[in-house]
């Protein structure tokens, strides 16, 4: 029975094929690629020397647990598009791969053309798509075809150092403009050291999905064309986990052209019923207002964003967290709108735009609902309030070069310190500072986002997913 097993086991992957594609022998081999020819669809495309013209071909040829790779160049047109349900679905065992040779070296760009989606999955399971940047959807929707990456209806995904630029634009003429990485209805789905940035009404958005994990993930919002927008936007999703992301430079207010909305919803953001969200060691980084710039609507009505937080938490019906998280050089720190956890992060360079808002300027901003509690965090060098309306069982909090440190009925904690805590880095905590191992249980007063969360390749609920690695 033991051999028989063995058997079955070596035939399930001795059956895995690995097919080639390259549209163009010499760009394939330009970089650290060698051997390559340039394909043709007649080939087997079973080897570099052989392979594979267009990517539609050779992802007909693959079977459930199949690979194929990409070699480095830039594919266009129809043929060269991962849509719907071109790649197969793996098993738990197998997963189906298609990946770039060399991680960033390959292009995927749909130029906007209707129909065309660069690198999509729907209704798939057991898939990992890996080290392509996918350009320029070519449809209309957030959370429909037009995002460079997307996934719908799916389970049991990897998307592993994938970049996405430019969804749909609708300026002036469409009523909405797509997101850049879009994950929707679907579960169980990674998103590791990837990035996005451009246009895009989100930049990164989970919609209706539940066990999604955000994992060293980078966004910058360089055009936005509708309504509101963010960074990252957990939309009608639970239990999605932020591991080491950065939304960063929000900071273009003439490409901003809002559908009638004034308000921005700023680095990450939580919005209608998402529960149980997790951000750890999240940076967010100069994200700015207007600065006094007038921005206008495809109508040509003038507006101006309201606010645009680094972190706002608003509209869930469950506890969110925050560890080790830092918001630097923004015009608002974390905006609360029910039960939120801060623990061990930093607030720091928090400034008011030229027509500031209510909320600008404060490191922590109650709005509504339940007050955040917080503890062993940072407020440093904020041009208004460290915070504003937090929890009175909050304690073991630093203050430093405020304009003030409580604002909106914040009390004191018994054990908040108030000396400079002398930083070297905005995300570290010095030896010999006056915050090191001074709040609770000896833990330090502020962020230390030095390492990184969750072991790669995980997803939700596997071992290790969450845990702070060495």
């Amino acid at each position: 029975m033991l051999m028989i097993l063995i058997f079955l086991i070596n035939l399930i992957f001795v059956n895995a094929t690995t097919y080639y594609v390259c549209d163009g022998g010499a760009i394939c081999n330009s970089g650290d690629g060698v051997g390559w020819n340039t394909g043709l669809d007649s080939n087997d495309c079973l080897s570099k020397d052989n392979s594979c013209l267009t990517i539609s071909q050779s992802l007909s040829k693959m079977s459930e647990g199949d690979t194929l790779i990409i070699g480095d160049g830039n594919y266009t047109g129809a043929d060269n598009m991962i849509q719907h349900q071109a790649v197969p679905s793996g098993s738990v065992d197998s997963y189906s791969i298609v990946k770039a040779e060399n991680d960033f070296m390959v292009i995927i760009d749909a130029e906007h053309i209707q129909g065309q989606n660069p690198c999509e999955l729907e209704q798939r399971s057991y898939v990992i798509l890996r080290g392509i940047e996918c350009r320029r959807g070519g449809g209309y929707g957030w959370d429909q075809s037009g995002s460079p990456v997307r996934v719908h209806g799916s389970d049991h995904i990897k998307l592993i150092r994938m970049g996405a630029m430019d969804g749909r634009e609708i300026f002036p003429n469409n009523p909405q403009d797509s997101s850049t990485f879009v994950i929707s209805g679907s579960s169980y789905v990674l998103a590791e050291e990837c990035y996005a940035y451009g246009w895009g009404h989100y930049t990164f958005v989970v919609y209706d999905s539940d066990y999604t994990i955000f994992r060293r993930c980078v966004g910058r919002q360089d055009i936005w064309g509708h309504g509101v927008g963010d960074t990252f936007s957990n939309y009608q999703s639970s239990y999605t986990e932020y591991q080491n992301c950065i939304a960063i430079d929000m900071d273009q207010p003439r490409h901003w052209h809002p559908g009638g909305v004034d308000a921005l919803w700023g680095g990450f953001n939580i919005n209608a019923d998402s529960n149980n969200i997790f951000y750890r060691g999240c940076i967010a980084m100069n994200i700015q207002g207007t600065n006094g710039v007038t921005i206008k609507d495809p109508t040509g009505e003038s507006h101006g964003a309201n606010y645009n937080p680094c972190f706002r938490l608003g509209e869930t019906g469950d506890t969110t967290f925050m560890e080790n998280c830092a918001c630097i050089g923004s015009i608002e720190g974390v905006m609360t709108y029910d039960a939120v956890e801060i623990n061990s992060c930093s607030f720091i360079d928090i400034n008011e735009d030229i027509n500031p808002s209510f909320w600008d300027g404060e490191g922590i901003s109650y709005v509504t609902n339940n007050r955040p509690v917080v503890s062993n965090s940072l407020f440093l060098n904020n041009e208004d309030n460290g915070v504003s309306g937090i929890s009175s069982s909050s304690n073991y909090n630093g203050f430093f070069n405020n304009d003030n440190d409580y604002a909106g009925g914040s009390v004191e904690g018994s054990n908040d310190v108030y000396t400079d805590p002398e930083l070297l880095y905005p995300v570290r905590i010095e030896d010999g500072s006056s915050y090191k191992r001074a709040g609770e249980n000896e833990k330090d007063i502020g962020a230390n986002i030095v390492k990184r969360y969750g072991v790669s390749g995980t997803l939700y609920g596997e071992e290790n997913y969450n845990t702070l690695t060495n």
